[in-house]
């Protein structure tokens, strides 16, 4: 017991570590006593693309739901592909699909290629696809790992364009992606801008744009990785659908198409929709292909998640100027599976008519706990920071983590395959119970200057709840001090002198399994009840100095660590 509490406690600090993959940046130090449990430290932003000859961007994070430190980060990696577009300046970039896996939370990782699968049809049969594009990371309910992205070619004037939407499969959680895993969805030259779901019983949903008409169209699996049904026209919209799955059998399309917010609903796994509705009109949204392009791509989320207060709830997000500014992030929900909605509630707090708040992404905690990501602009045009902000309420009331990234994307360094500028179509969001993670471009070697400017592929932890993790860390500490002053199987062996070791062994593992319970509540964020046992632990503690079992000293020592503890999460 004494070696697994020590390690729990390393687990812990661990989390403030940084990755050794690739160089790390860390931002911030531990924060300073506060009065709010959630209080939120200096964010962690870390490097995960590193490579001499491309940038990257357009990253996305799925988190394992099985293991809070497995996470997943894909991204358009111009390093990675085999293409080469020409520009009128004669320079372009290979574009290609990356994945970036942690499994114990940022302490190391792991970087791959997702290969280019083989067309079934084309202008050229057979041969593999060179470039990658539109990357999206999902995780299975069981754990397991898929990459959803764009394959395409640009063959020459003469044979044009080839492209397919496909799904990769990880046996290994992201770390490879062996070409028997991949599915083609859908082969098509104009196929763009896809997304996907799996839902409880692991079938994929996939939406995608077809661009010269301005179609949206969606696909499912069936449970054993086949996409054998054919795909279903759900109407006429701009490329940027999301997809995401109910509490039962119900499946929820979005997309936009001009200033209206269009909607699907399947309630029978994807088999048929109903007829598509315009459940609310956006103002609208402003110059989407200026420079940078900015797509307005909307994100869904439905809850899902069985120990929070709004199981079943929708949440909506989307970038709007709505007539405050040049464009803000805006968010409804339903209750009533897409029947009604809330009214918008604004979510950023960027006020500045001159700047634009970009590239909405919701995530939710098992708690029920709502997280947004975002780019912010400002105050410099073309350059944005990556923000975030939570609602603990159901997305009635929002409180800011503020600008999460420690450096900004900026435009003019950060690159499309034409060689236009770009800072990619979307960032990504992915939440567990004490943190968000964001998935984000951020532009490196300005300061200190580099002889390579260039914006890569980011990740940034922000801790939630980092006093809770305090309080962990000190209740791993205090149960070691304890194991140390047992006689008998599970203190030191031999046994040692009372003096040295007072506590009996039904004593020893009373208190400790008290301390043990005050953790496991911490972990599902039951402050209450963590600080009741710790009251109570406090209470034996006395009754043993009462009756001279533990020493003044010693008793006074553990009731002083006890009562730090729960002074943190007042």
């Amino acid at each position: 017991m004494k070696n697994i509490s020590r390690i729990c406690v390393l687990v812990v600090l661990g989390f403030f570590v940084s990755m050794n993959f690739i160089p790390a940046v860390h931002v911030g130090a531990v924060p300073p006593p506060s009065p709010s449990l959630f209080e939120i430290p200096g964010p962690m932003t870390y490097q995960a693309s590193a490579h001499p000859f491309g940038p990257a961007n357009e990253v996305h994070v799925a988190v394992n739901p099985l293991d809070d430190d497995h996470l997943l980060v894909v991204a358009k990696d111009y390093s990675l592909g085999d293409c080469d577009f020409s520009t009128p300046s004669g320079s372009g970039f290979h574009v290609g699909s990356a994945s970036y896996v942690t499994k114990d939370g940022g302490l190391t990782w792991t970087r791959s290629r997702v290969p280019m699968p083989y067309p079934f049809v084309g202008p050229i049969v057979g041969l593999p696809y060179a470039c990658g594009s539109d990357p999206v990371a999902l995780f299975g309910p069981d754990g397991t790992a898929y990459y959803v992205v764009l394959n395409f070619d640009y063959q020459g004037p003469n044979l044009g364009r080839r492209a397919a939407i496909a799904v990769a499969r990880s046996p290994d959680g992201g770390e490879t992606w062996p070409g028997s895993e991949i599915r083609i969805v859908e082969d098509s030259p104009v196929v763009d801008k896809e997304w996907g779901a799996v839902d409880d019983e692991g079938r994929l949903h996939i939406v995608w744009s077809d661009h010269t008409t301005n179609t949206i169209w969606y696909r499912r699996s069936n449970t054993a990785f086949e996409f054998t049904e054919p795909a279903i026209n759900m109407g006429s919209g701009l490329p940027g659908a999301q997809v995401d799955c109910g509490t039962d059998d119900e499946v929820y399309v979005f997309w936009r198409s001009g200033n209206n917010i269009r909607f699907r609903r399947s309630t029978n796994e994807g088999a048929d929709f109903e007829p598509m509705t315009t459940p609310f009109i956006i103002d609208r949204y402003h110059a989407p292909y200026d420079t940078p392009r900015i797509w307005c791509l909307p994100s869904i989320v439905v809850d899902d998640k069985p120990d929070s207060d709004y199981t079943g709830r929708i949440y909506l997000a989307w970038q709007d100027e709505d007539g405050l500014a040049y464009s803000n992030i805006w968010m409804r929900y339903s209750d009533n599976e897409g029947d009604t909605w809330s009214a918008a509630v604004l979510v950023d707090e960027n006020d500045d008519p001159a700047l634009r708040s970009i590239f909405p992404s919701m995530s939710l905690s098992r708690n029920g706990r709502v997280d947004i990501a975002w780019m912010q602009e400002g105050p410099d045009a073309n350059v944005f920071n990556a923000y975030a902000a939570r609602s603990f309420d159901g997305g009635f009331t929002w409180s800011q983590y503020g600008a999460v990234s420690d450096r900004p994307v900026i435009a003019e360094f950060s690159f499309h395959q034409s060689g236009s500028y770009f800072i990619g179509d979307y960032i990504g969001s992915a939440s567990t119970n004490c943190r968000i993670w964001v998935a984000h471009p951020q532009t490196h070697g300005i300061n200190p200057p580099s002889k390579i400017i260039r914006t890569d592929a980011y990740l940034t932890k922000v801790s939630t709840c980092w006093k809770i993790d305090i309080a962990v860390n000190k209740l791993g500490i205090l149960i070691s001090e304890i194991e140390d002053h047992i006689r008998g199987p599970i203190g030191p062996w031999p046994p040692c002198p009372p003096v040295d070791c007072p506590l009996n062994p039904g004593q020893g593992n009373s208190l400790i399994t008290k301390l043990e319970v005050a953790t496991n509540k911490l972990s599902q964020l039951n402050v209450k009840a963590a600080s009741g046992v710790l009251k109570a632990f406090y209470n034996e503690v006395k009754a043993l100095m009462k009756a001279s079992v533990i020493p003044p000293d010693l008793g006074r020592s553990w009731d002083d660590s006890a009562t730090e503890i729960r002074n943190l999460l007042v």
